[in-house]
């Protein structure tokens, strides 16, 4: 009699184990799934690309919102072995601020005085330019560094329509790239000059050979190739958005500072 009691209750243990080994065994599987990740991993044999956009044309909102900084953002400062010459080469891998700053200085080295305006809305304006002593700007400068396609009449008009509202004679419109006809045409028997990189670039050639070195090194020092954020004013980093694979430039202060930059890749 004893010994069936304990063969019974022996029994019911194991039939409880056994019951209780069932019932969990989906529970883990669940925790499982709810604990596992997705993967998001690039399928082999998948690249991003680099779609060119359209000249002058902004990141798409939703590329702004949904990206994420490449793995190795190259930073592009100067080259190993610096040039020791002025060349259109060298007036075309200047990004936009820096562009402007050499501008600039190039005034100031033919006996003006210019007057950067401060990052953000420049009202149409990049440098004033006042001769020495007087308090009256004696001309106004918008610079563009686009050597990848040529300027057009619209910002050329609205330099010339500054002018007309600030009341001052001179204008001058310089860019590292070309002009287009449309925008010569308007141009021309007004006060407003068009300075292509060609033209700009001979303008240096006539410095003495001293204020061009020192034009020089002032245009290659540091990083002088990273676009600098056009509304923090610090240097930009290279994103890439999810969506498109497609790279540009990002402000280092997102999501507090949104500002993009078409990324064209001109080095291989």
């Amino acid at each position: 009699m004893y010994g069936f009691f304990l063969i019974t209750l022996f029994g019911g243990l194991l039939a409880a184990i056994y019951s209780l080994s069932r019932k969990e065994r989906p529970i883990e599987l669940d925790a499982a799934r709810r604990i596992r990740k997705p993967d998001i991993s690039t399928p082999k044999g998948e690249e991003f690309s680099i779609n060119q956009p359209e000249p002058g044309a902004l990141a798409e909102p939703d590329e702004i919102f949904n990206n994420y900084p490449s793995e190795d953002p190259p930073v592009w400062t100067s080259q190993d072995t610096s040039p020791q010459a002025w060349s259109l080469a060298v007036l075309v891998s200047l990004e936009w601020k820096r562009f402007e700053t050499v501008c600039a200085e190039y005034f100031r080295l033919i006996g003006y005085d210019p007057k950067e305006t401060r990052i953000g809305a420049d009202g149409g304006v990049d440098i004033w330019v006042y001769k020495q002593g007087n308090e009256k700007p004696f001309g106004i400068v918008q610079c563009k560094a686009w050597s990848t396609y040529k300027v057009g009449i619209k910002p050329v008009r609205e330099l010339f329509g500054v002018m007309a509202a600030e009341g001052v004679n001179n204008g001058m419109f310089i860019t590292s790239g070309e002009f287009t006809k449309e925008a010569l045409e308007f141009a021309e028997g007004k006060r407003l000059r068009l300075i292509s990189g060609e033209i700009f670039l001979d303008y240096i050639g006539k410095l003495p050979p001293e204020k061009q070195k020192d034009l020089l090194d002032l245009a290659l020092e540091g990083d002088y190739g990273t676009p600098t954020c056009p509304q923090c004013g610090i240097k930009m980093t290279l994103r890439r958005a999810k969506g498109s694979g497609k790279e540009f430039w990002g402000c280092l202060r997102y999501p507090r500072c949104k500002a993009t930059l078409v990324f064209k890749q001109t080095r291989s």
